[in-house]
């Protein structure tokens, strides 16, 4: 019947000890209705798990894990899912977590979403034209994204982007990414807390290039190159709790549109030192 249709999935496993899933073509799911369908591949509650070199399109999510430890995401093509992956509920208890090398491209949704997680390393994906983040991080905490690709994510400008750091994320790394071409913002620190990013080459964003957002405070934005933007770095709110204690060091601000930089919180309670840019707020917090 259509409820069994909605719910299957394509490839399921449970309560495991170590498995492999690899070198998979996996469609169909619901063909353009990628939201209605099951997952392409789905683990739950397991330990030591490869999911390699599959290539899933047309599912919920073309990878969803819930409560695996052990887990090795490598070298998968992710396409036209509503998400590219969804992997929840996992630590690094029984060994070392990594996504890597995935391409994630044309999902309605997210590209590489990653909740409630203590432990993980993302590195080296490219995630391109997904329709809301290219990597969505949100109660998480001690995951290093490094070195990926982040390209042309986001249909709506005003809250899409490329990599984003939410809901209370704590204790997380963003260093060395490529982030351009997204229709908002390029990297935004939102709600979360002593998360630092690092090292990154942020250009050509809709937005803002790095934001720092509503309660996002004790966070460290060190040394990347935010340029031709709209503006380079932004800390601002929607809800009246300020950015607040945040270092901004060393960074190199330049050709964005509207400012280099600019901080909405006039107790200037954030610390901004030795940044280069052109431009900046009138507040007098910025150097």
């Amino acid at each position: 019947g259509l409820g069994d249709v909605y719910k299957r999935q394509a490839v399921s496993i449970e309560y495991f000890a170590a498995a492999s899933i690899a070198e998979n073509t996996i469609s169909g799911g619901l063909v353009g209705q990628p939201s209605g369908s099951g997952s392409g591949i789905r683990a739950f509650a397991g330990i030591n798990l490869s999911i390699t070199d599959n290539r899933i399109s047309d599912y919920r999510e073309g990878i969803a894990t819930s409560f695996v430890s052990g887990l090795t995401i490598g070298k998968n093509k992710l396409s036209a899912n509503n998400n590219g992956m969804q992997i929840e509920f996992s630590d690094s208890s029984y060994g070392v977590n990594v996504i890597e090398s995935n391409l994630t491209v044309d999902n309605l949704n997210t590209g590489i979403g990653i909740a409630s997680v203590l432990g993980m390393t993302v590195r080296e994906n490219r995630a391109w034209s997904n329709g809301v983040f290219g990597i969505d991080v949100k109660m998480a905490g001690s995951i290093q994204v490094l070195a990926n690709d982040i390209k042309g994510n986001g249909v709506d400008a005003s809250f899409h982007g490329g990599i984003r750091i939410a809901e209370q994320a704590q204790g997380n790394m963003v260093v060395a990414n490529n982030v351009k071409d997204n229709s908002g913002f390029g990297i935004v620190v939102d709600s979360a807390q002593f998360n630092r990013v690092q090292d990154n080459i942020v250009k050509n964003n809709g937005g803002a290039g790095i934001v720092l957002f509503n309660a996002a405070s004790s966070n460290e934005i060190i040394s990347n190159v935010s340029k031709d933007n709209q503006i380079g770095i932004l800390s601002v709110t929607s809800t009246g709790q300020l950015p607040q204690f945040n270092q901004i060091f060393g960074n190199e601000l330049k050709g964005n549109l509207q400012l280099d930089a600019a901080d909405v919180d006039p107790a200037c309670s954030n610390s901004w030192l030795n940044n280069s840019f052109a431009t900046s707020s009138s507040n007098g917090c910025i150097q």
